[in-house]
């Protein structure tokens, strides 16, 4: 009952979105479409979470937080699609609801209090970033989430953190995902939006932490997992920093003043460098693009995934190992190079 009530709900939501146009993406000069779509999907996906968890689920003062965390992020993601907030506030209210979960649920050490709240900031940025191409960050989140249910299927019992009943979001999740990918699919009804990609980043974050304090996985195993994404985002922030500071170095000679000018332009200049992006022109089709790095994901990073778990002693190493693939790949697209002429 409460997977259909889940799976009817999504589908309404997206409809509402959908014929409502509560907020529009416009096509842009690095995007991949052409036409105004809807987008702020992150509501359908969010809201019938929280009814199914309302109609039944005992609400304690811990699920009251856990909603209220992700009602935070993912509001803000909302008001960012419509109102385009700046980067400055979003950044603010993501380091607030950060702190906020770790020091509620796992927490107020300070040094873990900075760490894990830094991770969680890192998963909800990269995965944004990533959200660039039809189908992609829900593909790759579903993966993310049936990955973890076969590798902690060995756990013995219910498991539970915080009273909170992890499989059964994770099962809701599922469905609502399941449902958005038939209106994300190419050409896309509706986007994700930063309202999507900021609450499935913060879900999958707080997801891996709550497993990792369970001992029931590893820190590399989440990285694994979330490799794509990871390996994508910090490949073109890396390159594109670097390119441009050289560039301003040769030019100017003036290290500081290149360095804020590298800075800049990696956070203010919007671009088209992701590797998935490169993909997808390649083969004109957001669908080959996706299906290649959903693959990989699959067919090597799940089972390492898996083995990262088991041998947990070499963990470091497997993870080493899991990430050559798409790197590589990566490499040979050039992905966040820019050629700058002095």
């Amino acid at each position: 009952m409460i997977y259909f009530l889940t799976f009817i709900t999504t589908i309404l939501l997206c409809y509402v979105l959908i014929k409502s146009k509560l907020a529009i993406a416009t096509p842009t000069s690095r995007g991949a479409h052409n036409n105004d779509t809807a987008t702020s999907g992150g509501i359908a996906l969010f809201l019938p979470l929280v009814i199914s968890l309302l109609f039944f689920i005992y609400i304690d003062n811990n699920s009251v937080m856990f909603l209220i965390l992700l009602s935070g992020i993912t509001l803000i993601g909302m008001l960012d699609d419509i109102f385009d907030i700046t980067q400055i506030i979003r950044l603010i209210i993501q380091i607030l609801l950060s702190i906020a979960f770790v020091t509620y649920f796992i927490s107020s050490e300070p040094l873990e209090v900075f760490l894990i709240s830094f991770f969680i900031i890192f998963i909800v940025n990269t995965l944004n970033f990533f959200d660039g191409i039809d189908l992609l960050v829900p593909t790759q989140t579903l993966f993310i989430l049936i990955s973890l249910l076969i590798i902690i299927s060995g756990s013995e019992g219910h498991i539970e953190f915080a009273s909170l009943p992890i499989l059964l979001i994770i099962n809701i999740s599922i469905v609502s995902l399941i449902v958005f990918c038939i209106f994300n699919f190419p050409p896309a009804s509706i986007f994700l939006g930063s309202s999507g990609a900021y609450y499935l980043g913060f879900l999958l974050a707080i997801l891996f932490v709550i497993f990792i304090s369970l001992d029931l996985i590893s820190i590399y195993t989440c990285l694994i997992l979330y490799s794509s994404p990871m390996i994508d985002t910090s490949l073109v922030l890396f390159t594109r920093f670097f390119c441009k500071m050289k560039y301003e170095l040769t030019k100017t000679g003036r290290l500081f003043y290149s360095i804020q000018k590298s800075f800049k332009k990696i956070v203010l200049e919007p671009h088209s460098l992701h590797n998935f992006r490169i993909m997808s022109r390649k083969f004109n089709s957001h669908i080959k693009a996706g299906l290649v790095i959903l693959s990989i994901n699959v067919v090597w990073c799940l089972p390492l995934a898996i083995m990262s778990n088991i041998y947990s002693d070499v963990s470091h190493i497997i993870f080493l190992i899991a990430i050559v693939p798409y790197l590589l790949i990566c490499l040979f697209n050039k992905t966040g190079v820019e050629e700058y002429k002095i």
